[in-house]
Order: C-alpha cells, then structure tokens, then sequence
C-alpha cells in the first residue's frame, strides 16, 4: 500500500482485506463462495483481490465439495466463505471428508456479534466450535478494532490458519469472524464507531501494509519426519530376514511422494506388491514386474495356499476395500504386519498391525532400499507374476466372450480401453471403487484415479469430481472423466447446473442399474419388504434427459455406443452425461461369477506348474 492514509472506508472493509490480503501471501488461489449478507466485508474483500479466483456456488453444500476436488486436485488450500446461520453448518459433510482425507480447507463463517446471539436475533445461532473435533483449528476472532495490535492480530491468525491447515497433518480450519453492521465498503461519520482514524497509518503501518515484498506476516517452517538410524536398521532387517514378504498398497492422495521409492525397495529386494487402483502405483513398474493390479482374483484363488503364506504384510495408505484381501487378511492374524505412513492414524480396522513406523515415507523406503543386498529373483515374486498373467488373461477372455452381457463389468473394461493417456479419473465411492480395481484390465498408465475415500460417502462426489476437472482443464486442459452410480448422482444433482454455470469441461458417466448395487451384496437383500424400498431404493423414476438437465446426456445401448460417445464427450467443450443403464442383479452376478471363473482359471495354472515341476 503506497497511500499516505488508510484507503478504506470503514473497520470492516479493512480487517477483511488484511486478512484476505494474508491469505493470499501465503498462497491462497481460490475461494468458493455463498451468498449472504454477514459475509458481505469478506466478499468484497475476496472479490478485489487480483491473486485470487472466487467462485459462487449458492449451495453451501456442493462448495464445500468443490472446494475439497479443488483442494484434492491442486494439493493447495481452498477457502470457503458464508453467512451466519445454517449456511456454515451444510459444509460439514464435506469438512469430514476433508478431515479423514488430510486435505487443507479453509472455513470462514461470518457470525453476528455477540449481543445478538441468544436473543432472538435473525440467523443467529452458536457457531462456535461448530464441527467439534473434525477441524485441525478452530479459533474465534475477535470483534475487528482499528488498532496496531489488533490489526496485527488479524494478519497472524489468518497466516496461523493457512500453515494449520496444510500440515503437519493436512485438514480443515475454521475461522468464526464476526462482523456487526455495517458491512458493505461505505464511508461512516467521523464520530462513528467503525471509524478508521487518520493516523493509524502512521501507528499501524506494518499490520495496515503487511511484510516487505510480499511476505506473510509469520513465515510457519516445519521439517519433515525422518526415521532415525536404529529404526532403519531395524526396519532393514525385518524386510531382508522375510522369505515371502508381500506390500499391500491401499489408496492414498499423497503416494506420489513415495511410490517410486517403494517401486524401487520392492524391485532390489523382490517383493511383489498388491497395488489399488487409488494406491498411485499402477504404471510405475512397466519393466521391474512387482506391481500386480489384480488383488481381488490373487486373493480369490488358491495361489497362497500353493505358494505359501507371507511371512511379512508391509502396508501403505487406507486399509484394502477388497473384500478377498479382507478375508484373506483375517486368517492370516498371525502374519507380522508393518505399516509405514507420515500420518499418526493407523489405517489397520483389523487390528492386526503389530509395527507402525511414523516417517516420511520415501526417505525410509530409499534408507532401507540402500542397506538391503540386491536379491535374485525369486519365486515368491515369479508365483505372483504367474498369477496375475493368468488373471488378467482369463478376465480378457470371460469379458470378450460375453460383450453382449452389458454389466458393469464390461462398461469399466471399455473405459480403461478408451481413456486416453493424462485423463484424470474421478471414481464415486460404493460399487464404483471397488469395480475398477477388478474389471478395468486395460488404462493408460498416465491416467490419474482420483477419489474420495477419507469416509467412503457417495454424497458430494459430483461436485467434488466437477472441481477436479477444473483445475485440471485450467492446468493441462487434459479431460476429466467422473463416473458414478444413479444413487451418487441423485445425491448431488445441483452440481450439474454448477457445470454449467462454469463452463467445466467433464464427462459424468452414471452407471444406472436402478439402485444401489452394493446392497445386494448384503444379508439385508433377503428381506424383501424393507429392502427395494430403503436399500436399495429402486423402482422410483429412472434417470434421463430431465433428471440431467441442463446437461447434455446420451445413453448408448450397447459397450461400442458408449466408447463413441464416451471419445465424442471428451472431444466437446462443456460437461456431458454418458449413461449407461444396466441390471443391478445381473451385475453382482456377473461379479461374483466372474471372481470364482478367474479364481479358477489360476487354480488350475497353479495346479500344471506343480504337477509340471514335480515331473521325474
């Protein structure tokens, strides 16, 4: 600020703008905002800041989602701001997600002041501590004065807010701000009490202009967490003593960070690992062969009682949505079990893990890759790349076979077909997560498999999905691919009018089988009388051209209609729906039949190479 006076016309213009001002040094980009009048001095504020895209969304609900894919897709904090009342209370589904996901928002309500709470006043209501334990911060500002320390005040606890929110446990922080009238940039008397008086400048010039070249006001420094020489050595020979050790990879946002680390600890020391789709692995290991997509057909068949048990489970990100990796976990209670993460939560729901090591992740695995001797290969690893050829030719061949079928099944096998290299992928939670870890055989090792798997909700993820595309259409303008069931997407249909209103560029591809597949997978599905209705909820309106609207919408009849259109969609500007329609029934019993057919299938691989091996 270059003025000899304070430019703004009152104590709320300016304590909104210094804190903005604070957001933005820190490096603040995007900001989703609600209407509302409370809100008004952050508005503006957020709205003349030329560093700082503000976006409108009038459901506070579908911001906080958007603002967690942009958050999710940037690996940056976004900012929510709304109005006192109700307003702050719809973004609670997001910020729990956003808590469980490690993922940095920035929640700021506006409040009224403390003399109309409890009395009756219009959309006043406690917003203090409002989303308890599920935030890294809250704190309650103080009421905005025109002094040097107060002013001060505002700068810090805004660069405090920013630095709790990315880490060192990534999540969400709310700020309550309070704000009494009036609250729009216009000039009071000279004897009001919101009053900026001229000499503040000269008192306060430090809070009024902020650090020198830009700087936040404190500058929050953290080092990483590294494993100290004892637990490497340690570590080191837990890996180097295992004879049949197996790396269990469950999905993790932040395995960048590591995954070409424990690609590479696993290729010297010959360890296969059981990737998820969302573990971030898949398409690291092109030439070393020990990274194996197929966990759910492995741990469906009998390879572990042919090759034997491991005798070391490492683990990295969220627990294994696999039910077969979950079954097969639980008879293996005996099994050591490490897990290795830079986050103090323990992702083990069996409680099986007897080791956790809390480090930066690729440091270690590159510490311990260092002390281990290079191993031949071994057959340990060579059973497990037997297997996954065998499943993966088996899944080819039953889904070949049976185009015609038109389940689930071969609508995710077509679309690892057609994606196109550097498409992001946002996958909805529920049969979605789980269908494309065990049917999509074939996708570009450039696509990027996005998610939100901090609850495992299905509320929210068009919105979120729609932020992804976004950030990735402004940052590479590659296509964005968003795919989930008719229940997910009548959860959250007012985000299609926000892809319309932003000009998103997106596919949504809703797999439509009239309900919620995952149910019939449930005891529940043999009580008829409550089930269709509650569960499953099927029988209501189907899906089409209405339900989509303003959207462009197309249902392909057949897999070869969906991969043109699916092209054709990533081709146009704009969001289109692709949707498919299948039977709920039928796909759990392609599922199922198709698990015990490939399960079967390496069985009998299984079988020949012993008998062969075996052979005088």
């Amino acid at each position: 600020m270059s003025n000899s006076t304070p430019t703004d016309p009152n104590i709320n213009t300016l304590w909104a703008r210094l804190i903005v001002d604070e957001f933005a040094r820190c490096g603040l980009r995007r900001v989703c905002i609600s209407p509302g009048s409370r809100s008004t001095p952050l508005v503006v504020a957020f709205a003349a800041h030329p560093d700082i895209d503000d976006i409108s969304i009038i459901d506070e609900r579908s911001a906080g989602f958007f603002a967690l894919g942009l958050a999710r897709a940037e690996k940056r904090p976004t900012a929510l701001v709304c109005t006192s009342g109700t307003a702050a209370a719809h973004y609670m589904p997001a910020l729990c997600e956003a808590f469980h996901s490690e993922l940095p928002l920035l929640i700021l309500s506006a409040d009224r002041p403390r003399r109309l709470q409890d009395c009756g006043a219009s959309q006043a209501m406690d917003q203090i501590k409002l989303y308890g334990d599920k935030v890294r911060w809250f704190h309650q500002m103080g009421r905005p004065e025109a002094t040097a320390d107060n002013l001060r005040y505002a700068r810090a606890t805004a660069c405090r807010a920013f630095a709790r929110a990315t880490g060192p446990v990534a999540g969400p922080v709310h700020l309550n701000i309070p704000f009494r009238k009036p609250l729009e940039p216009i000039d009071v008397g000279a004897d009001h009490r919101d009053r900026i008086p001229e000499t503040l400048f000269r008192e306060a010039a430090l809070a009024v202009e902020g650090r020198e070249v830009g700087r936040p006001f404190i500058t929050i420094e953290r080092a990483r967490r590294r494993a100290d020489e004892a637990i490497v050595e340690s570590a080191a020979e837990f890996f180097e003593n295992a004879e049949r050790p197996l790396i269990l990879a469950g999905a993790d946002h932040g395995a960048q960070r590591y995954s070409a680390a424990l690609c590479a600890l696993a290729r010297r020391a010959k360890i296969p690992i059981i990737a998820e789709s969302t573990a971030g692995l898949r398409g690291l290991d092109d030439d070393g062969g020990v990274v194996f997509g197929t966990g759910d057909f492995l741990f469906e068949s009998s390879l572990y009682d042919n090759a034997g048990r491991p005798d070391l489970l490492i683990r990295t990100g969220r627990a294994p949505i696999s039910w077969s990796i979950q079954r097969r976990l639980d008879t293996w209670a005996d099994v050591p079990q490490l897990a290795v993460s830079c986050r103090e939560e323990l992702a083990a729901p069996g409680h099986l893990v007897g080791r956790q090591i809390i480090a930066d992740e690729r440091t270690l695995f590159e510490t311990i890759a260092a002390q281990l001797p290079e191993k031949p290969a071994s057959q340990w690893l060579n059973c497990h790349r037997g297997a996954d050829e065998s499943a993966s030719a088996a899944l080819e061949r039953i889904l070949q076979n049976s185009e015609g079928a038109h389940s689930s099944a071969h609508i995710w096998h077509a679309l690892g077909e057609s994606l196109p290299d550097g498409a992001s992928l946002f996958v909805s939670n529920s049969m979605p997560i789980r269908d494309i870890d065990s049917f999509m055989s074939r996708c570009p090792t450039g696509v990027d498999v996005t998610f939100n798997r901090g609850l495992n909700g299905i509320d929210g993820v068009v919105s979120t999905g729609l932020a992804v595309a976004k950030a990735r259409q402004e940052e590479s303008g590659n296509p964005t691919v968003i795919v989930v069931g008719d229940v997910a997407l009548r959860h959250d249909l007012s985000a299609l009018r926000l892809a319309d209103e932003l000009s998103i560029d997106a596919t949504i591809v809703v797999l439509d089988n009239d309900g919620g597949a995952i149910f019939e997978m449930l005891p529940i599905a043999d009580f008829d009388g409550v089930y269709e209705e509650h569960f499953a909820t099927g029988g209501r309106r189907r899906l089409d051209d209405g339900c989509v609207a303003p959207l462009a919408c197309v249902q392909p009849a057949d897999c070869d209609e969906f991969r043109r259109a699916l092209h054709q969609s990533i081709e146009e500007p704009g969001t289109q729906v692709v949707l498919m329609r299948t039977d709920r029934s039928g796909d759990i019993a392609f599922r199922r039949r198709t698990l015990s057919r490939v399960a079967d299938h390496i069985n009998a691989e299984l079988t020949e190479q012993t008998q062969t091996s075996t052979l005088p």
